[in-house]
């Protein structure tokens, strides 16, 4: 259970970005544990405090078969408790997420009917938009 309630939250905007970093976390966390057969699903379950707000939050998850071939991990959650920001869930979990998790390689994020699937991309300029430059010293730099 995370306890998204936090005093020094103040505004309702904070709270939703604070929400999001958590879930991009556990999804980013919770890959690293896929392999070639299996997958994850993954439930957020929200508790609602009388002004609507999300207070509490419950992640469930357990190992499942892909449905697709690369699929990395399914992530379900009900999509219109998130109203307090302009852009679309989403949106903000694949900004949080793409296009590299450490130990699992490139991936891509892709919105499905019930929250987004995460998917292994064997090329970085794929679907996702984002360019890699090498520059001296080989350093990667990765932009859009």
């Amino acid at each position: 259970m995370i306890d998204v309630s936090s005093s020094y939250i103040s505004s309702r905007q904070d709270r939703m970005n604070s929400i999001i970093a958590q879930m991009a976390a556990a999804i980013r966390t919770l890959s690293n544990s896929t392999t070639k057969d299996t997958a994850i699903s993954l439930d957020f379950h929200y508790f609602i405090d009388e002004n609507g707000d999300i207070e509490k939050m419950d992640i469930s998850a357990s190992p499942c078969r892909p449905s697709i071939y690369k699929e990395i991990l399914q992530a379900a959650f009900d999509k219109d408790k998130f109203s307090a920001s302009d852009i679309p869930i989403c949106d903000l979990i694949r900004m949080e997420i793409e296009p590299f998790i450490i130990g699992v390689g490139w991936i891509t994020v892709e919105e499905t009917p019930n929250g987004i699937r995460l998917m292994r991309t064997p090329q970085p300029l794929s679907a996702s938009g984002w360019k890699i430059r090498m520059t001296g010293n080989e350093r990667i730099q990765i932009y859009r």
